[in-house]
């Protein structure tokens, strides 16, 4: 799977990377709906994307919607397309691991490490980081 393609628990195609990468996945997802722009892209992108697929909804971050041209924000306005622009996206390095999942382990009181290391294929080194992080005395300092 390329840097390119990934998608969201919405279900919508991730459009990052290259401008190759981005045409690249455009062509691979012909028949999607949903798109998520991450990087700034130019009209002829928004061009490609509006003709070679059946797009109803683009989802962008209000940092990306600020760079991209006023008149193909409202290009795609006109054609029926949604633009949900986001309020909040999340910064930094995507977290490997679903981190609510690992909390509601690692708060029980008796666990064995080692088994749920080789049950959920987790470093047992890092289910020791995340048991320091949601411990008591982590919460209270904070």
């Amino acid at each position: 799977m390329a840097s390119s393609l990934g998608t969201l628990r919405n279900n919508a195609v991730e459009l990052r990377g290259k401008n190759s990468c981005v045409i690249a996945t455009i062509w691979k997802n012909k028949d999607e709906t949903d798109f998520a722009i991450r990087r700034k892209v130019s009209n002829k992108i928004l061009y490609l994307l509006l003709e070679a697929t059946r797009v109803k909804k683009i989802l962008i971050s209000r940092s990306i919607a600020r760079t991209l041209p006023k008149n193909s924000l409202d290009a795609l306005l006109k054609t029926g397309v949604e633009v949900c622009i986001q309020d909040r996206t999340k910064k930094g390095r995507r977290e490997k691991y679903d981190v609510e999942k690992l909390a509601s382990l690692l708060c029980r009181k008796k666990i064995d490490m080692k088994r749920v290391s080789e049950d959920e294929k987790i470093p047992l080194r890092t289910l020791y980081y995340y048991r320091k992080k949601f411990s008591e005395r982590a919460r209270k300092l904070h």
